[in-house]
């Protein structure tokens, strides 16, 4: 099985951006968290450079946990290009009868939700892919459920990678018989899985197959909130990767 990335401060590559989610700013500590949203929900991480992929990580412990307010962000591949997501390691709760304590929402461009809060029983990393090119992030911690011990963790780590036609140099393809599954021949053999069923290594367990979720009473609300952020929020402070 490949060695997958576990930190984003271990990784010196010009092959990624990294981020840590907290001290960027991307997720903030619990103050508005309806505020928190509205922001981030204009301010879209676009991948400008689909030869270069990010890489967001985040921890928590039993006391900063309690101070973290629900976290969304979206993701933007450039024009006519889509998206790779591969979640590299999801920690977090699970009740006695494996119900999600805390989760991890990924939203793609139609609208399609899925829910976890762990990797996959093999370990192995959950790999997303979108043609539209955008993705909604949801991080959801419960604060008001203590961690077991004073010295466990919460974690998540992302790897995002751009996606776009075959027709284009440099590029090599994720996935057979599909055109437009192409990323940058440098992701391949670099110890990061980017692709579904991990095929741009050469040795690692696939991902296991998502269950998508709906969840109806929130519709109303993302309306509402979506309608505020664009009568109130400038589009053009976007952030680039």
């Amino acid at each position: 099985m490949v060695q997958l990335v576990n930190a984003t401060r271990n990784i010196y590559s010009p092959l990624y951006r990294t981020y840590d989610m907290v001290p960027q700013g991307i997720c903030k500590s619990r103050r508005i968290p309806i505020f928190d949203n509205i922001l981030t929900q204009s301010n879209p991480f676009q991948l400008s450079n689909p030869e270069r992929g990010a890489i967001f990580w985040q921890s928590w412990n039993s006391s900063s946990f309690k101070k973290f307010a629900d976290c969304k962000f979206y993701l933007q591949a450039p024009p006519k290009m889509g998206l790779y997501l591969t979640v590299t390691q999801a920690q977090l709760r699970k009740n006695s009868q494996g119900i999600c304590i805390d989760s991890i929402v990924v939203k793609k461009s139609n609208e399609k939700k899925f829910l976890f809060c762990e990797s996959d029983e093999n370990n192995a990393p959950r790999v997303f892919s979108d043609d539209g090119g955008q993705m909604r992030i949801t991080i959801n911690l419960d604060s008001t459920l203590p961690l077991s011990y004073l010295n466990s963790t919460l974690e998540v780590q992302f790897v995002v990678t751009v996606k776009r036609d075959c027709d284009t140099e440099g590029f090599e393809p994720c996935e057979e018989d599909e055109d437009d599954s192409c990323i940058g021949k440098g992701f391949f053999n670099d110890g990061i899985v980017n692709c579904p069923k991990c095929t741009d290594e050469k040795s690692c367990t696939e991902d296991s197959e998502q269950v998508p979720i709906v969840n109806p009473s929130n519709v109303l609300l993302s309306a509402i909130i979506s309608l505020f952020a664009t009568m109130v929020l400038p589009n053009d402070n976007a952030l680039r990767v």
